[in-house]
């Protein structure tokens, strides 16, 4: 059985023919369910829990990261069983760095690996109570997430040495597996668990169910960097350290700007953590992992 969890921004008029094509495909493929649409008295978390009461065999959103993040976050707290419960996106709107990290480039590739059924159980990352896909930002990269359509900015050299000469960086402790302690006045960190940018360096270690810490401390030199800075090469800072850690805890001033999977959420401290084949999903042939 089938359930589709339509986000709000699906019924805008901009989304009405490819909406329309996707939908003749499903019925053409005989993937047909029941479809429950967000609406401001409806959440994707009801929805979603619907969906799992009714015992759904895949819940399919239709919708971008935060709509996939909400329904994930939602059926996790729930219980979702990855033995019995299969997760999918089709992709509309942005930002989907997650779709096309699971291989699903576009809402026609994702029909079709629906429909062949290809799945992974995925490792998902936990800060705090919420569960993350992507990443963790800490710091300067958290900033400038405060509105939704900055997410995707592309900025240049130049305006990210302008955002350097404004950050005031705070001091932060990092606590890596009740081992290492990491105290600085902080520039940025990231946790990655499925790395939201293909072209950088590392990734999570999943073999070892170990998360991805970008510690960049603040430096006055950073100014001279700004063009790496501005395409979020964090890790290619030179005063950059890398670790692979299964928990990591920070603490610090409320006042640290903190976005999970794009999104601002949480404040410090928070406890960081890789939860192992958390949930089962549907892939493509060009996966991140």
């Amino acid at each position: 059985m089938y359930h589709y969890i339509y986000d709000s921004f699906i019924g805008e008029r901009r989304f009405r023919r490819q909406l329309a094509a996707i939908e003749h495909k499903l019925t053409e493929l005989g993937i047909v369910g029941e479809r429950e649409r967000v609406t401001p008295i409806r959440t994707v978390e009801e929805i979603m829990k619907l969906g799992l009461a009714r015992h759904a065999k895949t819940i399919v959103v239709f919708g971008n990261d935060y709509t996939f993040t909400k329904a994930l976050n939602a059926g996790l707290a729930a219980g979702m069983d990855p033995t019995e419960t299969v997760l999918a996106i089709i992709p509309f709107g942005e930002p989907n760095y997650i779709a096309k990290r699971l291989g699903l480039r576009g809402e026609a590739v994702s029909v079709q690996e629906l429909a062949a059924r290809k799945t992974a159980t995925i490792d998902v990352g936990r800060v705090n109570k919420r569960f993350f896909i992507t990443t963790v930002d800490v710091g300067f990269e958290a900033e400038h997430k405060t509105r939704r359509e900055q997410v995707l900015e592309k900025i240049s050299a130049f305006t990210a040495q302008h955002r350097i000469k404004k950050y005031k960086p705070q001091a932060v402790k990092i606590l890596i597996d009740n081992q290492y302690l990491v105290t600085s006045p902080l520039f940025n960190l990231t946790v990655v668990n499925l790395n939201n940018e293909p072209d950088d360096l590392q990734r999570a270690d999943h073999r070892e169910k170990k998360l991805r810490l970008t510690v960049v401390p603040y430096s006055e030199q950073i100014i001279n960097q700004a063009s790496l800075v501005a395409r979020r090469e964090y890790g290619r800072l030179a005063n950059a350290s890398i670790f692979w850690a299964q928990e990591i805890k920070i603490a610090g001033p409320k006042t640290v700007k903190i976005a999970t999977d794009g999104v601002l959420y949480d404040m410090l401290p928070l406890r960081i953590e890789m939860i192992p084949k958390a949930a089962k999903v549907i892939v493509g042939k060009g996966r991140a992992f």
